[in-house]
């Protein structure tokens, strides 16, 4: 989002909205209101029903706290969605508030968002985790289950459609960390990410720019800018989503990515033809693709180089999360390398011109099957993580 000193953004917006109203659409709301999020409408009998039917299976406040301590702890990082301070402000109101009170003053948004929060962290629990925790390891799936189906009905019964908030958008994140950690549950998440992007660009999250400009005014809600970086932190997340499983949807993206719709790569010349399967899609070659990962790859902290020096700053530190980050940011980076090479290596086996491609994809397997290794003895949590067994499942088969 451009800020409203800016005059040129101001033309831009105001030039936007003449036309949508020349072409005989409504302007949309958002646009005349600052991108502020939806005002929540009165409870309905039916909300206040669904509330109530929620709050009655949320474990006790200390079980409570233990989940949302070892959420943050654990499994945060890996979206970086939530604000910590923000979220425990509300925890605590929930706890305080008077059970015959919770479901006309809770939130239906942020409920949903906590029962999403429950519903991981009981559901990436390992049992030496449990123990420590002093929690049952009993049925912990089945509560996981019964958390994200309470979620989920609570996000549609709060019209989540037609009143927009961060909070929706967070609770569909976090649903599909869980989603896509379960069976046959990725194309129910991957249907609404669609609406998520269009809400998120409602809220507009998608025109939030860098804090990069002095004394600059936003509109509305965005004056506040802890508000602002975890406005850019949803839509990143939401881009990322769209942007990696498109490709087992046809590679149709619903945001149009800065990236190239394929990942056709040519080693030292250009052999793409009008009859190559990829050529309508794409002509890229010479290695430009890969000479991007590897600025990307330069653009890592040092510390990301090695597990030993990123172990070094998280006992520094006092942040576990450093690891696990260091971890999968390299298994990712590996992954990237061996899609783009993947369909040439068994040409490469037989054809010296595609030889290159062929080395790369074993080195790229070896390396993830190594960090695999490195988080199997160092850091077993992070094996829970959908990510990783895809990643060594792929990098198995082309190895052996």
């Amino acid at each position: 989002m451009t800020p409203v000193g800016d005059k040129e953004a101001e033309a831009s917006t105001v030039a936007r909205m003449l036309d949508t109203f020349a072409m005989g659409n409504r302007i949309t709301r958002n646009e005349l209101r600052g991108f502020a999020d939806h005002e929540p409408p009165p409870r309905s009998p039916l909300l206040i029903e669904h509330m109530r039917k929620v709050l009655s299976i949320l474990p006790a406040p200390q079980h409570s706290r233990q989940l949302v301590a070892f959420y943050f702890r654990k499994v945060e990082w890996y979206t970086g969605a939530l604000h910590q301070a923000w979220y425990e402000d509300e925890l605590q109101q929930l706890i305080t508030c008077p059970p015959e009170m919770r479901p006309y003053l809770v939130r239906p948004c942020w409920l949903c968002l906590h029962l999403a929060v429950l519903c991981l962290s009981e559901h990436l629990l390992v049992p030496v985790e449990r123990e420590s925790l002093g929690l049952p390891d009993e049925q912990g799936q089945e509560i996981a289950r019964a958390l994200f189906l309470a979620s989920k009905e609570l996000l549609f019964a709060s019209d989540f459609y037609y009143h927009h908030t961060i909070e929706h958008l967070q609770c569909i994140i976090l649903h599909g960390v869980y989603q896509y950690n379960t069976d046959e549950a990725a194309d129910s998440h991957w249907a609404l990410l669609g609406s998520a992007i269009k809400i998120a660009q409602n809220l507009g999250l998608n025109r939030l720019g860098p804090e990069n400009k002095a004394n600059e005014e936003w509109p509305g809600s965005w004056q506040d800018p802890v508000r602002r970086d975890i406005g850019r932190r949803i839509w990143w997340n939401i881009v990322l989503l769209d942007w990696s499983m498109a490709s087992a949807y046809g590679s149709t993206y619903l945001v149009k990515p800065d990236l190239p719709y394929s990942l056709c790569y040519s080693p030292g010349k250009s052999w793409i033809t009008e009859e190559s399967p990829g050529y309508g899609i794409t002509q890229l070659c010479d290695g430009t693709i890969e000479e991007r990962f590897l600025a990307l790859r330069k653009a890592f902290p040092p510390y990301m180089e090695s597990i030993e020096a990123a172990q070094s700053v998280a006992d520094r530190l006092d942040s576990p999360n450093i690891v696990f980050e260091c971890l999968l940011l390299r298994m990712c980076d590996q992954s990237y390398i061996l899609r783009l090479h993947r369909p040439y290596q068994v040409m490469g086996y037989g054809n010296d011109e595609y030889r290159y491609s062929a080395d790369r994809c074993v080195q790229a397997a070896k390396a993830i099957l190594l960090d695999f290794h490195a988080a199997w003895l160092e850091c077993p949590f992070l094996l829970n993580f959908w990510l990783v067994p895809s990643f060594v499942c792929v990098a198995g088969v082309v190895t052996f």
